[in-house]
């Protein structure tokens, strides 16, 4: 089933969904219903993918959303529910999965742990959790959301006393399912870069029930202990077993290339720019972030900071930074009120040090870079080098497993009949929220829009695309909407995932209903619903989508003319492919 091949016979509404990737459930199971609803849908039998062959991928994709949280009842439920319509599981996944649908019990009332999660009382949700385990210690719903949790938090220790629960528990009605302990101390140790152990435990865990994610993310772990040819090889019959998966492709090509250690260099000079507004402690550690960094990438680096009338200490921090550096590296603007976000970029991008470079970027004033974070936004540029505007993966910093940002897709939504005149207008995706951070995201490609956390621009692209919209002060959604402008002028982003940066920005209760940032943020997203024709959202999204589509087509003959995917991988022996 060559899905990503330039002569793909897969309908368009479904190839949509799968390039916008991620290995998380809810992608997986939007792109089964799709799958479902085309094979029986008044065009299935004209032409395209046979409608059989449609059935087939949805089944795949189901048990795929499964793997993808296997202690989920419901998703085990409806695999065996297909499979009992029409057998296709071997007898140990279905025992498996029995158990799984059986001992996943959710209570009739739980409103008082949703209240839990929404108000993120980390140790009063534990605590919870873990009294409801041992009055039912045979209900897999505590102890999913248990582990789930805790491996999210880094609650390391959470983790490894759910998965001894796992193991042993009291009244074995889960002895079915201990190799799923496995598989969660293999994530935590993961998470915690013991990368030894998550190997050795994912294989493990493979041995007793061959599941993808598993094969994913022990080749992962292999390629953080150098033994890249095995990680590429496990890789390589992963996407054999699963060509659905544009993640693994992008991933696949990217480590065979050697994609994901390439550095180049910047030429023409670049600006380096960053706002801010009384956040001194933030700007203090971005600069020293910035003053380890290897400006040699983009010869002639000016850093240029906008105070943007802040009351504390930030103009003594600019000036520390200016005397360290030297003023013909760091220039400061000192401003007397905050102008906001969008007139500061502004600002900024009429700077003469940006007007004399050829690259001008922005970097959020509370964001740590690597040191060779230019060499990676390089790379991009050499890869893509008609593109004009570049980003990467952002990642919370206080919990680097979580990615606050990574490539972003555009879907228009209908205009509702009878609906209000004014509506949202689109949605973007939302891979990257449901899955923690293990280097699935780590690849470069073309895509909507990329986060204003660290984005590059050519200069030339930056004049031409037009100011960055006050109509969006103070701030949120200003750099979306630059990346819309963008599309609209034949300029796609690139997603530069092999570069992470961290950002110390948390929402926190400010950033959830009700609060000054939620509200803030809600009123632009507003505003940005309305700024354009349902027509033009619908040009943006298929521009970012064609030039997915044109980039996994080259990857796709790449791997097939270059590697033989489904050659054996070392430590694998039996089990489903």
């Amino acid at each position: 089933m060559d899905v990503f091949a330039p002569a793909s016979t897969v309908p368009e509404p479904l190839l949509r969904a799968l390039l916008v990737g991620g290995d998380g459930s809810p992608e997986l199971l939007r792109a089964a219903a799709l799958a479902e609803a085309l094979a029986g849908g008044p065009d299935a039998a004209q032409g395209g993918m046979p409608p059989r062959e449609l059935l087939r991928l949805a089944y795949d994709l189901r048990q795929a959303a499964w793997e993808a949280d296997p202690l989920n009842g419901s998703l085990a439920a409806s695999v065996l529910a297909l499979d009992a319509a029409r057998p296709f599981l071997d007898e140990a996944r279905r025992r498996v999965l029995a158990a799984v649908s059986g001992q996943d019990r959710p209570p009739a009332d739980a409103r008082y742990f949703a209240r839990l999660l929404e108000r993120r009382e980390h140790d009063k949700t534990m605590a919870f959790l873990f009294g409801r385990l041992e009055a039912e210690p045979g209900n897999l719903h505590w102890l999913r959301h248990l582990a789930a949790l805790a491996l999210a938090a880094g609650d390391f220790d959470a983790a490894a006393r759910a998965a001894a629960h796992l193991r042993h528990c009291p009244q074995g009605d889960l002895a079915p399912l201990a190799f799923l302990a496995d598989w969660i101390d293999a994530e935590a140790a993961f998470l915690h870069r013991d990368f030894a152990l998550a190997e050795r435990r994912y294989a493990a865990a493979w041995a007793v029930l061959p599941m993808g994610p598993a094969r994913r993310i022990r080749a992962e772990a292999l390629l953080r202990l150098g033994r890249r040819d095995e990680a590429v090889s496990l890789l390589g019959r992963d996407f054999a077993a699963h060509p659905f998966n544009v993640t693994t492709l992008l991933r696949l090509h990217d480590l065979a290339l050697g994609l994901d250690r390439a550095r180049a260099t910047l030429s023409g000079g670049l600006a380096l720019l960053l706002y801010t507004c009384n956040k001194a402690a933030d700007l203090d550690n971005t600069l020293a972030s910035l003053a380890g960094a290897d400006l040699s990438f983009a010869p002639g680096t000016r850093i240029v900071v906008l105070n943007n009338g802040s009351a504390d200490a930030t103009a003594d921090v600019i000036t520390a930074w200016r005397d360290r550096l030297g003023p013909d590296v760091l220039s400061r603007v000192d401003l007397p009120v905050n102008i906001g976000a969008p007139a500061a970029r502004n600002w900024l991008a009429r700077h003469p040090a940006t007007q004399g470079a050829a690259y001008a970027a922005y970097l959020d004033d509370d964001a740590d870079v690597p040191r060779d974070f230019l060499g990676r936004l390089a790379a991009a540029v050499q890869a893509f080098p008609a593109a004009g505007v570049y980003g990467c993966r952002v990642v919370d910093a206080a919990h680097p497993a979580h990615i606050q940002s990574a490539d972003l897709f555009l879907e228009p939504l209908p205009e509702t009949p009878g609906g209000p005149a004014f509506s949202r207008a689109f949605t973007t995706s939302r891979a990257h929220l449901h899955s923690l951070d293990t280097g699935r995201f780590d690849y470069l490609r073309p895509c909507a829009s990329v986060t204003g956390c660290c984005h590059l621009f050519s200069t030339a692209l930056l004049r031409t695309a037009g100011d960055f919209d006050i109509r969006l002060s103070p701030s949120q959604y200003d750099d979306l909407d630059h990346d819309f402008r963008c599309l609209l002028a034949g300029h796609i982003p690139i997603y530069q995932g092999h570069l992470r940066v961290l950002h110390r920005k948390r929402t926190g209760s400010q950033g959830r209903p009700g609060g000054s940032q939620y509200s803030m943020g809600f009123a632009n997203q507003f505003k940005l619903h309305q700024f354009y024709s349902r027509d033009q959202f619908a040009a943006m999204a298929e521009a970012a989508f064609q030039a997915a589509r044109l980039d996994a087509a080259v990857k796709w003959t790449w791997i097939a003319e270059q590697m033989h995917m489904a050659a054996a991988a070392p430590g694998e022996t039996g089990g489903q492919a």
